[in-house]
């Protein structure tokens, strides 16, 4: 009988408002708790002092942000909405780079960009986690960010301890064991409600009907959440339907939020406009790029890590009128393809999947991927899956700028200090 491996990424980013709940500190993160299902732990502790130096912590998300852009431009079609995590990508699949070997791992490794060996990757990924944590901590603005990692695993299934102390090291998950083989449905359903509460209920359904079945012996599940509010709130008075031009050329009437004189870091380059929108936790921000009309596709082909990079380093205090859409999006996709299309072949492959350092067994393999992340923003700020963080200068004479967001555009959550993407997306039909 074949065994194989679900995994599970749930991004989640939606908007406050002020019907909103106060939003929790970080240390009010909601427990997980899945009904009928055994908590399995390694005796180690979590590693609080990790051996990643800062330029190992750097290269980490140089090569993270070049495998978002990689599976940005992938998945991108002439006109779509897209949304996603690469962060929670990353995460999840790191941990299941640790129980890879042979081909298989090397695959793996280039599709997802780890240059570094897996000892001191799965190090740095720690080190990440915690100076994520640490730096919006440090700021004690009102703030939530939870990310959460968990191994499902078949009760009747033999994982090797040393995986299992891997996963409680660096990435603070136990596994839980379920059982697959008998009351599959019931497992998915557990599972459901697991990301569920993790995801405030925003994501209620991770796995669909038929999802897991007999043959189901690991799922691997990362969940991240985040609630945060606009450092400058929009008027909600202001807010008013407007047209906002598609990338056919044809209209659509939108709600367009509208604040007048916020000081914001701001660049206006070749073919395009940059701004930043910071949080109250000044953490975090959200950097948005808005090609000029008929620039859009040549400039988001253009884009890369370093590309992005360069732009927020030109990035200069201004004092903006700032016109921008509300928007929801919900993205849900397979991303076996998308794996495959990078390199990723062998882990899909049974027979041939080499996933050792999980257990002794040479049945496993990935039998499906599958990531789902949503996003709403408004006048009060975002509630997210991760953020990424600003600390804006003060110029001493800020000059007047005036952005009228009526067209499509990119937009990114990113960690100011380390530059790293936590989610990506681009709104073209709002």
């Amino acid at each position: 009988m074949r065994v194989w491996l679900l995994l599970i990424f749930a991004g989640l980013l939606f908007g406050c408002n002020s019907s909103d709940d106060t939003i929790a500190e970080e240390d009010d993160q909601p427990v997980a708790v899945a009904p009928g299902i055994t908590l399995l732990r390694s005796a180690l502790s979590y590693q609080l002092t990790p051996a990643a130096s800062d330029g190992q912590l750097q290269q980490l998300v140089q090569d993270n942000n070049q495998f978002a852009l990689q599976l940005y431009q992938q998945q991108i079609s002439a006109d779509n909405n897209l949304f996603f995590s690469p962060h929670s990508i990353s995460t999840a699949m790191a941990m299941l780079y640790a129980g890879a070997a042979g081909q298989t791992a090397t695959e793996m490794a280039a599709a997802l960009q780890f240059t570094q060996m897996p000892a001191q990757l799965h190090q740095t990924f720690n080190a990440y986690a915690l100076k994520l944590k640490q730096e919006i901590a440090d700021h004690q603005a009102p703030f939530a960010l939870y990310s959460n990692n968990a191994a499902f695993v078949e009760k009747s299934f033999v994982v090797k301890p040393g995986y299992l102390d891997l996963l409680a090291r660096h990435y603070d998950s136990g596994l839980y064991t379920a059982d697959f083989k008998v009351q599959a449905a019931l497992a998915r359903q557990q599972i459901n409600q697991w990301v569920a509460q993790l995801t405030n209920n925003r994501i209620s359904q991770i796995l669909p009907d038929g999802s897991v079945n007999s043959d189901t012996a690991l799922v691997l599940v990362n969940t991240i959440y985040f609630k945060a509010r606009w450092y400058q709130v929009f008027t909600a008075a202001n807010t008013a339907n407007a047209s906002f031009t598609l990338l056919d050329g044809t209209e659509r009437q939108v709600p367009l939020m509208y604040q007048s004189q916020m000081r914001l870091p701001y660049h206006q380059g070749s073919g395009y406009t940059a701004i930043s929108l910071p949080y109250e936790n000044p953490a975090l921000e959200m950097l948005i790029l808005v090609p000029e009309t008929g620039n859009f596709t040549e400039f988001e082909a253009s884009i890369d890590a370093a590309a992005i990079a360069d732009i927020r380093a030109l990035m200069q205090d201004r004092l903006v009128d700032l016109h921008l859409p509300k928007f929801t999006l919900a993205t849900q996709f397979p991303l076996k393809a998308a794996l495959q299309q990078l390199g990723m072949q062998e882990a899909f492959s049974p027979g041939s999947a080499n996933f050792s350092a999980i257990s002794d067994t040479n049945q496993l393999f990935v039998d499906n991927a599958m990531h789902q992340a949503v996003i709403s923003v408004d006048e009060t700020g975002t509630e997210a899956a991760a953020a990424t963080s600003a600390v804006i200068g003060v110029i001493s004479s800020p000059e007047y700028a005036a952005l009228r967001i009526d067209r499509p555009f990119i937009f990114m959550i990113r960690q100011q200090s380390t530059g790293a993407i936590l989610f990506m997306g681009r709104v073209t039909q709002p």
